[in-house]
């Protein structure tokens, strides 16, 4: 997901709207107001948003509905088929400390469904599984957290690649450790590639085989929807060139020069180019 910071122009007119929507919700005191408002809204917003740290009205009117539904009625809610809807549900479930988190959680990974959202002076969209888990972290609370990173390890569908960095931050359990190689070695996921180099030295030859024989064979595509390659990819190269070796470095350049869109991420390349003294012709 990709966010861009609102330029001077725009965030005044947002500005103006956020004022006049704050009025006109004042009066939205029902359920069935305040439920339709989020659902034609659409968007996840934080409480505070812009420059100036507006309240944001959905937010408002999401913290109104909170006081309003009972938790069967949250609970129903965390099922709608409006994503952002479903978002706010779950945010007040977890602030309850009610309902089966991680099996919403799982449901919304499966999904892969993403809604916009603004967050401060952020405006972008996030997968909706993204949401919830940032939702979880941010409460605090290790169970469903440590359940929720269960869920990202052994699942089959698509986890965004922040999920993962903020996963392995953690000091895992080493039952994850076959699922971990796995993603590692087989899946080149580099942030569990990272987890493993940086935690466990008994695996040095194998991270040594992979970089020199395995990696330099592995195909990546340029970045999509549903696809972590170009970031795995650049943490790749810069694992090999932060080692200073030569093997490694000639490994890292092959790799830049066959994956020209890399190109396209213009800050990075152009600093990589410029830290090691690399030319790609």
């Amino acid at each position: 997901m990709r966010f861009k910071v609102i330029n001077p122009l725009s965030m005044k007119t947002i500005l103006l709207i956020i004022t006049l929507f704050t009025g006109l919700i004042s009066s939205a005191q029902t359920k069935e107001q305040l439920i339709d408002y989020i659902i034609k809204e659409n968007r996840v917003d934080s409480k505070h948003i812009s420059s100036g740290g507006i309240q944001s009205p959905i937010y408002i009117s999401y913290e109104k509905l909170i006081k309003l539904v009972t938790n069967n009625e949250l609970l129903d809610l965390a099922k709608n088929k409006n994503a952002a809807l479903r978002m706010y549900a779950i945010q007040g479930l977890i602030q309850r400390k009610i309902g089966d988190i991680p099996a919403l959680f799982k449901k919304e990974l499966e999904s892969g469904d993403t809604v916009e959202t603004m967050m401060g002076c952020n405006m972008g969209t996030d997968f909706t599984a993204f949401i919830v888990y940032k939702f979880q972290i941010y409460s605090e609370e290790e169970q469903p957290e440590s359940q929720l990173n269960n869920i990202i390890l052994n699942t089959n569908s698509f986890v965004w690649w922040l999920m993962y960095d903020w996963v392995f931050e953690n000091n895992l359990d080493e039952n994850f450790l076959p699922r971990i190689e796995e993603l590692a070695f087989e899946k080149k996921n580099s942030f569990a590639f990272m987890y493993l180099k940086n935690n466990y030295g008994r695996y040095g030859s194998r991270i040594d085989d992979y970089l020199l024989n395995v990696f330099p064979k592995q195909k990546f595509v340029k970045d999509e929807e549903n696809n972590n390659d170009g970031v795995f990819l650049c943490n790749f190269i810069e694992i090999l060139l932060e080692s200073g070796r030569a093997d490694y470095k000639t490994v890292a350049v092959a790799k830049l020069r066959e994956n020209q869109w890399l190109k396209e991420r213009d800050g990075w390349y152009n600093e990589i180019l410029k830290k090691y003294n690399i030319i790609v012709n």
